[in-house]
């Protein structure tokens, strides 16, 4: 009589560790990406369910070193994380990938029951192993949604911010995930448009909450950090403005800029043209640097731009990420965030340089610091891993 096997959950997508960086050299991390599968993947642990990260761990343009890249085995934030196994070539490992994850999956099943598998996003290699451990594991597929990829003829200009060809692409890949999921969880009630009600999840903030945070020093000046990609799309434009409107005297700010985009050379020059406001560009910084750098923000930006191209379908996770780690939050309408309260974040409405000039103005320490102690207790009630958890673990339930 065999012994029955453990119900398994697995989480795969593009999640990069710090070690999987170093000893294979990769030349990009996937900052975004790893924190929301981490997070997402916490969240069921909190539910009970056994849940691990599957990652491929590669990039197109990994160092050539001409031999299979070992498995690694590792605990980030208590989840979990597999690096699978891969071949050390450049773009033919990262082509391979399909094929190593559904390997991977083989192996793992004959020692666990793949339960439930939760596909990150869209990519080719996520919707194979998800198509795989379906039909072959009959796994109840989870689709975590972040992007909705939407093709338009604009998308073909020059000067555009968005890759015309990933846009259709994507499309093809979207429509069939989302028609193989048995749920799908989704970063906005505005996506519901796209998903069939009946699969849809909204999962807006997803994060342990931080116990406290460190006051401001009387004689410290704020820092403010806007971080992703440095394009017009995301605010940069509206930041940049609005600093120039406010730069006839010193202020009690320091503004950090961190990411890379179109606008990164200008960013650069427009910082450098101010003369009372501190701003600095500091471009994309690894995983370490940019941990060391978050723990002195006292205010995080979030500006996308509501009307813009991306406007209705890309919902900036690094929002609740502020909200839940206690900083204070200047956010625009984007998604879901016009629903947050007035108490727990500063609201750029409208969507302008002047209005967010004008809060940039009357920022005191007093009034970030409140605004930060009710972002901590709206995260508990509603972001919280563990209260998301629960919320997934019944739809789920319901689904097996």
């Amino acid at each position: 009589m065999g012994v029955k096997k453990r119900d398994i959950c697995i989480s795969y997508g593009a999640a990069i560790t710090d070690r999987a960086i170093r000893e294979r050299g990769l030349p990009l991390a996937n900052p975004a990406t790893t924190k929301r599968m981490l997070r997402i993947a916490s969240a069921f642990r909190c539910a009970g369910e056994k849940c691990i990260i599957l990652s491929a761990a590669i990039t197109p343009r990994i160092p050539t070193c001409m031999k299979r890249l070992r498995q690694i085995a590792q605990h980030v934030s208590g989840v979990p994380v597999l690096s699978i196994s891969q071949f050390g070539v450049r773009f033919v490992g990262y082509m391979l990938t399909p094929f190593t994850a559904i390997a991977s999956a083989i192996k793992l099943a004959r020692r666990r029951r793949i339960k439930t598998v939760i596909q990150y996003c869209y990519f080719p290699d996520a919707f194979l192993f998800s198509l795989w451990c379906k039909i072959a594991y009959r796994s109840v597929v989870i689709l975590d949604l972040e992007d909705i990829c939407r093709p338009r003829l604009s998308d073909w200009r020059r000067g555009s911010e968005t890759r015309p060809v990933l846009q259709l692409w994507g499309t093809v890949l979207m429509r069939f995930s989302i028609w193989l999921a048995d749920m799908v969880i989704v970063p906005s009630k505005k996506f519901a448009k796209v998903v069939p009600p009946q699969k849809c999840c909204v999962v807006t903030g997803c994060q342990p909450v931080v116990v406290d945070f460190a006051e401001i020093a009387q004689n410290d000046k704020m820092t403010l950090l806007f971080s992703g990609g440095i394009t017009d799309e995301n605010g940069i434009k509206v930041l940049m403005d609005a600093l120039r409107m406010l730069d006839d005297a010193p202020r009690g700010f320091v503004v950090k800029i961190c990411g890379a985009g179109v606008k990164r050379e200008w960013a650069e020059q427009q910082a450098k043209s101010l003369r009372n406001i501190d701003a600095e560009v500091l471009g994309f910084l690894d995983n370490k640097t940019f941990e060391a750098l978050y723990s002195t923000v006292d205010i995080c930006f979030a500006l996308q731009n509501p009307d813009g191209r991306h406007g209705f379908f890309k919902t900036p996770s690094k929002g609740y990420e502020a909200l839940c780690s206690g900083k204070a939050l200047i956010v625009s309408d984007i998604g879901d965030f016009h629903e947050l309260p007035d108490d727990i974040c500063f609201h750029a409405r409208p969507y302008t340089a002047e209005r967010l000039a004008e809060i940039l103005s009357g920022l005191t320490r007093e009034g970030v610091s409140q605004k930060r102690r009710k972002a901590m207790e709206y995260s508990r009630a509603h972001f919280d891993v563990g209260v998301v958890g629960e919320m997934i673990k019944s739809r789920l339930d319901a689904l097996r």
